[in-house]
This record gives C-alpha cells, structure tokens and sequence, in this order.
C-alpha cells in the first residue's frame, strides 16, 4: 500500500486496533534504542530470499542465484558461505534487492571441498531468515583440496 512501509493491525477481544506503521527511521529507532536486530521479531519483518542455488564452475568460480525478498523496503541481500561444514562467513553484500545472482571468485575456494551458501535478505542491521543452497563441490581447477 504505502512503498517501503509494513503495517499490522492487531485484533483483541474482537476489537482491531490501529495499524501500526513501521517505516525504516521506526526500525533504526528500535536498533539504536537496544532492540535486538537478531531477534525473531526482526526476522519476520523480512521476507527471505527463497530457492539458493550455488552451481562450480570450470574455472575457480562458483555461481550463486536466488529468488529476491518480496520485501519492498529490503535495501539488498547478504550472501555467506561455509566451508567443509564450517561456519558461515560473509562474501558479499548485494543491492540493490532485485540482484539475485552472485559469482564467487575467492581465490582461496578449493577444488573438491564442500560449501553451502546462504541468502539473508537486509535493510540496515535487520537481517531476514537465512535460505541455504544445498552443499556443492569446489571446482577442480581451484587449488588443491
């Protein structure tokens, strides 16, 4: 209705309150007054990415692609990549939000070791549910494994 704005009406005893309008400048307020950018209620706020895939390449390259977050207001999306069953580290940030293809080229990828990438869409510090790729092989031609 309004672009880059969510609103939520609540119903109690039958009775529908007001909508509440949260804008971008409402969700930097809550961050910076010690709401946790972390939380669930954070993450619903985001619609995340869906349908990852992560696909080698010949060359040291795997490509990434998505489906963007219907969230209007979501400024780009964060993309993260675990190693051999590591923890996840961030890659890249993509904007803006419709960009839904990454290539990674990281000259440290190495050929047969599993990864698996993740998708979160993001505005500010608000960071959508994670989408995963499934796990896929380096390219052979990266360094060795």
């Amino acid at each position: 209705m309004f672009a880059g704005r969510t609103t939520w009406a609540v119903a109690l005893l039958g009775f529908t309150l007001p909508a509440l309008l949260v804008t971008a400048s409402s969700r930097a307020a809550f961050s910076a007054s010690g709401g946790s950018a972390g939380s669930a209620f954070d993450a619903a706020t985001i619609a995340p990415a869906s349908g990852v895939t992560a696909s080698p390449r010949l060359t040291c390259r795997i490509d990434v692609s998505w489906t963007a977050t219907p969230t209007a207001w979501a400024a780009g999306h964060k993309v993260y990549r675990a190693a051999g069953g590591g923890t996840a580290n961030l890659v890249a940030t993509i904007t803006p939000a419709g960009t839904t293809t990454y290539s990674d080229t990281d000259s440290a990828l190495k050929g047969g070791l599993s990864y698996v990438y993740t998708v979160r869409a993001y505005s500010g510090a608000w960071l959508s549910a994670p989408a995963s790729s499934g796990s896929v092989l380096g390219p052979a031609i990266c360094g060795g494994g």
